[in-house]
């Protein structure tokens, strides 16, 4: 058995794999905030990009 040989628990192993199965919700914010991250030679933190996404008029929740 997997969990076995890599001495992990059943339930973190069905963790990652249910992780590993989700698609990507946000791909489109996210493909926006690297846009914004690397225009600014990476010289934006988490606020910047949030309030320039929310100037944007994009999706901040």
């Amino acid at each position: 058995m997997f969990t076995s040989c890599t001495k992990s628990g059943k339930k973190r192993f069905y963790y990652h794999v249910r992780i590993i199965k989700k698609p990507e919700i946000n791909e489109k914010e996210l493909a926006r905030i690297e846009t914004i991250y690397h225009e600014h030679k990476r010289r934006y933190g988490y606020w910047r990009i949030y309030l320039t996404l929310k100037n944007m008029g994009g999706n901040t929740q």
